[in-house]
């Protein structure tokens, strides 16, 4: 999709409002009158644009920016909600809930976040790449569910899974996103299915409908920084768990469940 530069612009203001009002009073029809459109012109190409809700943006940016001041500050969570313009203390702990996977007092303890679940401040250069992205096209496709075979890895190094993909062709990568966990669960498929061997284990692939991309695997880092907050949220309505299918063929598929458990 081609995008015209003054609405970009436009939108980029609105998005420069919201970082000025995370700590303040600020709704939709702020932002609508920060970009200069009306309420419901302004919704429409908000979402045409970054492919999420205003609303659902400016939740997220604050829960995203919460996890420094809980992890930093002395305020109660009430504080804290309050300072984020939420209700009360329980409405901030389900929406952090809801994104993170986890509650805030939990965090706070010292459960880790996956850094990767946070949503990131858009520039306009996000802005671009959002219009223009094919990867925000995906095909529907029913895969059928199977075993595989093969050796689970950590890792949060992006380089790592490159490495991976660019060295297994036709094979399996499955990536698990657990909340809590600061490393990705890998799941490699290998030539050999005997169980018996030293670290070679089955997982199953559950048969079902899924969002098919098409990627490369120098794009990945810039698709989940993206797939995150928007896909996940918009069509599953949560972030965590979450998991990623990969196989590469000609071309590097990425297969997202529209269901997921």
């Amino acid at each position: 999709m081609n995008y015209d530069p003054y609405v970009l612009e436009r939108i980029h203001n609105a998005l420069c409002f919201i970082e000025d009002h995370i700590h303040a009073p600020c709704g939709v029809a702020d932002m609508a009158e920060a970009a200069g459109y009306s309420l419901f012109h302004f919704a429409r190409l908000f979402n045409h644009y970054l492919k999420i809700s205003p609303y659902n943006y400016l939740i997220r940016r604050r829960l995203s920016m919460s996890v420094s001041t809980i992890k930093n500050s002395k305020l109660n969570l009430l504080e804290i909600a309050l300072s984020y313009q939420f209700d009360s203390a329980e409405g901030f702990s389900r929406a952090f809930k809801r994104m993170f996977g986890i509650n805030p007092s939990l965090f706070r303890s010292g459960t880790a976040l996956d850094p990767n679940l946070f949503c990131p401040a858009f520039v306009k250069d996000d802005i671009k790449e959002l219009c223009t992205a094919h990867y925000f096209n995906p095909q529907p496709i029913r895969l059928s569910g199977k075993t595989i075979f093969g050796r689970v890895y950590r890792t949060s190094n992006d380089s790592d899974i490159k490495k991976m993909i660019l060295n297994n062709k036709d094979k399996y990568i499955i990536i698990d996103f657990l909340a809590g966990e600061k490393n990705w669960h890998i799941f490699l498929e290998t030539e050999v299915s005997d169980t018996r061997n030293r670290g070679i284990v089955s997982l199953e692939i559950d048969g079902g409908e899924y969002a098919n991309f098409s990627l490369s695997s120098d794009i990945l880092p810039l698709f989940r920084k993206f797939v995150f907050p928007i896909w996940l949220t918009k069509i599953m309505g949560h972030t965590l768990p979450c998991r990623i299918i990969l196989k590469k063929n000609q071309t590097l598929k990425a297969y997202l469940p529209f269901t997921q458990t």
